[in-house]
């Protein structure tokens, strides 16, 4: 906090006074008495937003403190408030209680600002009871550390005391005067970053100016108080979607993994097994799906959608509803490989059969090895399974194909042996899937060989599918998890005690969507783009229209013409690629003559024999695609034959099996089922990979735009992820590409309190829960309707209803102290003893996914 002194106040003066003065021995000095303060100047109205923040931000703190610690008291002994007033061991005497001259002193002074200077010796003629012990060592001052990243070797600031929780955490208003041209937006920002601002709020909009922090308190993650304070705000609504949008490096994916973890920690039980299930899972899609690039450390090759359900206060459902933009797997550029080659043991890459694995571009990294095994335990995953099919993606990765006489073959053959006995297939069937391929000659199945380019296509296209889908695995692992840990802990009890002040939020209903999509990547890069990169800049593009439809005036905002470039019907240059993926035949050459046919009508698109330059927001940002494989890779399909080898007859590693289990049986039932590399859930199989993404992408901004939404926009403030370092051209430069200035000073947005301050007289206020779906016994919650199972044979004399140990019941409610109201399976109700039934445990059988 900063010095009390900067608002003038009336204080109390309490002398110091000598023993022989204080007991009457003589009058006081006048060289001993204290003079009054002299008045100060009137504080400026910047001092008086700083301390405001400030106090909102203690407030919080303070709320969250007692939050957990009334959940605390719960499980705690009465005796707690007793042992606050122990004495030390040492004393031989209990300590009395102050002397009222110092609840006095203490009464005068806000908390954090009282400093008693009164010696120890005189505190001991106040009250001679009072043992002499040696003072307490002053608290540490707060040290600035700056440690070097592991993944990129940036540096990013840490601290060792607590008060480093104020800064990054004030929210700070954007007025009109701040926003009336873009050289004052931008000034406004700078000024407030220098003094460790990054949170602002201008009428419906949130944004984020990212300072690169990683803070970390010795028990928990720092989390934002901005993000605590939109949480209270989302679960008071009957629906909301919070919307991250930005540009790639923002810190979007961050900001939402913070918003889905406070979500979980508000409405779920302490130490819950749900929060330890979403933290694995965040963990696990980082490792698996984030890639290391010039400008962003954790750029994110996937969408991440999380749908949350609250029901009276307690967490109902969550669901992981993520897809894939891209397989990580081509070049190993995932980060789990880089762990994999850093910090994996020489004894385990031999067991893996991957004894000389290295990365060639020098890159550390930024997760542990013991995390990685201790998430995939948690999703009931064995770490042994997992890494036998990563280590066979980096073997087949590394395959190199040479032409011969007869066809293609493999150069370094051991690794392809390799790869086969990892994933338990044999190494002949393996070998001839790689370099040759079925062809139908005159009605019938014939073999032949296939060329370099087509054989290395169809390898990356094999490693891409059994990658992509382990990392739909995990996802559904985590789903199947969480629906069955939320199911037992609905009937265990609530994150609300009985008396109602297990939590400050108020409670109700509401359905809470997070969503983070893919920001723009390939910015000011070297090399070209592949299809999958074009796709997610699209997704980017989408985004960002979204985002000036919501926010500027309705005139000022047109569609694209690089809408109409790529989606245009029928001439567009997806549709152009669609139908040459339509057409068996069709290459990339009949892509560019196509192209080439109708230039005029592309605006900014540029085709040449092997990429594509694709101006991206309105021709300011040039990017470079390569489309040599463009309509290969569009197709998205995989060869049925190497499908079948992944057949449960065919191969021993039953987890392999089971990621290919899906495809086997669409192509046993129709003759007519392609299987696809990417898959994306609840879309048209038979469609392109672009018609596929773009397609759930439109879905989710349908959704956001036919729903309550809150945008949170993030920028990067360097290109270097440097902690507390403002670069005002890039700052300038988003702000131009996102039109912020129109955005914060349109007069048509909704003026609504995102962050609504938390004020002392209502933190205490809890509004009256609906009719309860639950009975208290024996103080604890029992919510209805169970799943039980009877333990003794039992029959109801008043019913008539006879059931026999190990039949499942369906229990409505408590009918006498120590009896269930149940329903059979025939609908027919009895009273059963409480004793003669438990809990019915679900069936294991759902973890095979």
């Amino acid at each position: 906090m900063y010095n009390s002194q900067s608002l003038p106040r009336q204080r109390f003066l309490v002398p110091v006074l000598p023993p022989a003065i204080q007991n009457g021995a003589g009058p006081l000095p006048f060289g001993m008495m204290r003079p009054l303060p002299q008045p100060q100047q009137a504080p400026s109205e910047h001092e008086i937003l700083r301390l405001r923040n400030d106090i909102d931000t203690l407030s919080e703190q303070l709320t969250e403190m007692r939050a957990q610690l009334c959940s605390a008291c719960l499980s705690v002994d009465s005796r707690l408030s007793t042992a606050l007033h122990t004495p030390f061991e040492e004393d031989a005497q209990p300590t009395p209680s102050p002397s009222r001259l110092l609840m006095s002193a203490a009464a005068m002074k806000p908390l954090q600002h009282m400093n008693v200077t009164l010696p120890r010796r005189e505190l001991t003629m106040l009250n001679p009871l009072m043992p002499i012990r040696p003072p307490f060592p002053p608290p540490p001052k707060p040290q600035k550390v700056y440690a070097e990243t592991s993944c990129s070797g940036r540096s990013q600031a840490s601290t060792s005391s607590i008060s480093i929780t104020i800064r990054w955490n004030a929210v700070w208003t954007i007025g009109e005067e701040s926003a009336d041209s873009e050289e004052n937006l931008l000034a406004f920002l700078q000024r407030a970053f220098s003094e460790s601002v990054c949170w602002f709020e201008a009428r419906s909009l949130l944004l984020f100016v990212n300072p690169y922090n990683c803070i970390t308190m010795p028990t928990r993650t720092f989390r934002y108080s901005a993000i605590s304070r939109l949480i209270t705000y989302s679960l008071r609504q009957a629906e909301m979607i919070i919307l991250f949008t930005g540009e790639s490096g923002s810190g979007k994916s961050f900001l939402a993994e913070q918003a889905i973890l406070g979500l979980v920690e508000r409405t779920a039980k302490p130490n819950s097994v749900i929060l330890g299930a979403i933290q694995s899972s965040i963990l696990l899609l980082q490792a698996l799906n984030s890639v290391t690039t010039p400008i962003n450390p954790r750029s994110s090759r996937m969408v991440h959608w999380w749908e949350v359900n609250v029901k009276d206060g307690r967490l109902q459902r969550v669901v992981l509803r993520h897809f894939l933009s891209e397989a990580s797997s081509k070049r190993c550029q995932a980060s789990i490989f880089t762990t994999i080659a850093s910090q994996m043991s020489s004894a385990e890459k031999e067991k893996f059969r991957i004894s000389g694995f290295q990365l060639g571009y020098g890159t550390t990294a930024n997760i542990s090895l013991t995390d990685i095994k201790a998430a995939l335990s948690s999703l009931c995953l064995p770490f042994e399974d997992a890494f036998r099919i990563l280590a066979a993606c980096a073997l087949l990765n590394n395959l190199m194909f040479y032409e011969a006489e007869d066809g293609v073959d493999i150069e370094n053959i051991t690794d392809m042996e390799d790869a086969a006995f990892l994933l338990g297939l044999s190494a002949l069937s393996l070998f001839k899937r790689l370099i040759s391929r079925s062809v139908i000659v005159h009605k019938e199945e014939a073999t032949g060989m296939k060329t370099l380019s087509i054989a290395r296509l169809e390898r990356d296209h094999l490693v891409a599918a059994l990658y992509s889908r382990f990392v739909q695995t995990v996802i559904r692992r985590t789903n199947a998890l969480l629906e069955i840990s939320i199911n037992n802990e609905s009937e265990d009890g609530s994150v609300n005690d009985d008396s109602g002040m297990g939590s400050v939020t108020e409670i109700g209903s509401s359905r809470v969507d997070i969503i983070d999509i893919c920001g723009l990547t390939g910015v000011n890069q070297r090399g070209t783009r592949t299809l999958h990169e074009l796709c997610a800049n699209m997704a980017a593009e989408k985004t960002r229209h979204f985002f000036m439809r919501t926010t500027l005036p309705h005139r000022e905002v047109k569609e694209t013409s690089l809408f109409m470039d790529f989606l245009k019907p029928k001439f567009g240059f997806f549709n152009i690629v669609d139908q040459a993926c339509d057409n068996s035949r069709g290459s990339m050459q009949n892509v560019i003559e196509m192209v080439q046919q109708r230039k005029s009508d592309f605006t900014f698109i540029h085709v040449s024999p092997e990429e594509i330059l694709v101006r991206h927001y309105e021709g300011r940002v040039p990017i470079s695609y390569n489309i040599t494989k463009i309509v290969e890779n569009n197709r998205n399909t995989i060869r049925k034959e190497m499908v079948r080898l992944f057949d449960a007859k065919s191969t021993s590693f039953k987890l392999v099996a089971s990621l290919f289990s899906g495809d086997l049986n669409a192509m046993a039932q129709s003759d007519q089922y392609q299987p696809r590399v990417l898959k994306c859930p609840a879309v048209d199989s038979d469609q392109t990979f672009s018609q596929q993404f773009l397609n759930k992408v439109d879905t989710l901004l349908k959704k956001c735009a036919s729903r309550p939404h809150q945008i949170v926009h993030c920028m990067k403030t360097n290109n270097t992820c440097d902690f507390s370092k403002f670069n005002a051209d890039i700052v300038r430069l988003q702000m131009k590409q996102w039109q912020l200035q129109k955005a914060i000073s349109n007069v048509e947005m909704e003026d609504k309190e995102i962050i609504p301050p938390l004020d002392s007289k209502t933190i205490g206020i809890i509004k009256l829960p609906p009719e309860r779906s639950y009975a208290i016994r024996n103080n604890r919650k029992h919510y209805f309707p169970q799943r039980r199972t009877m333990v003794v044979d039992y029959q109801d004399m008043t019913s008539g209803v006879s059931l026999r140990a190990g039949d499942v019941v369906n229990t409505l409610s408590f009918h006498s102290e120590d009896a269930y109201l149940i329903m059979t399976a025939n609908d027919e109700r009895a009273a059963v003893p409480c004793r003669f039934t438990e809990k019915s445990i679900l069936p294991a059988t759902v973890f095979n996914v």
